[in-house]
């Protein structure tokens, strides 16, 4: 996986429990907004926002379980701006309520930090790391 990707990966890692401001995001990484959205989701198969919006809901899923934090306070922390907009967020990604996935009526697979290995872009979920599918771009 480029420099680049690495570079973005940990800035989105360093502010999950912060409001992202895009326009930081690009000016840090130096590229414009197309080329640096274009580029990440080529090498991830996923948007910027997706793999943000995953990772800040799949560590709000492991704090759900493993402490006894309400839920409207592990909302806040990962910055979701209502109880209401988390549990739908929370619904839409695992098809379960953050209540439901706390009383483990189900299981989910949550989306953990993407990582390079051998040259290969890898996603991990909290079972297996998979390969991700990447285009190679000749740009001169």
């Amino acid at each position: 996986m480029s420099e680049t990707i690495h570079q973005i990966i940990d800035y989105l890692e360093n502010r999950l429990t912060e409001e992202l401001h895009y326009e930081d995001l690009y000016r840090t990484m130096g590229y414009s907004k197309f080329h640096l959205t274009r580029k990440f989701k080529t090498r991830t198969g996923l948007t910027i926002s997706d793999y943000y919006l995953k990772r800040r809901l799949s560590d709000a899923a492991s704090d759900i379980l493993n402490s006894t934090q309400k839920i409207i306070d592990i909302a806040y922390r990962y910055n979701f701006n209502s109880d209401a907009h988390f549990s739908r967020s929370f619904k839409k990604e695992f098809r379960i309520t953050p209540r439901q996935y706390r009383n483990r009526e189900k299981f989910i697979v949550l989306t953990k930090k993407i990582i390079s290995k051998l040259g290969l872009s890898m996603i991990c979920s909290n079972t297996r790391c998979s390969p991700i599918p990447t285009i190679s771009i000749l740009i001169l």
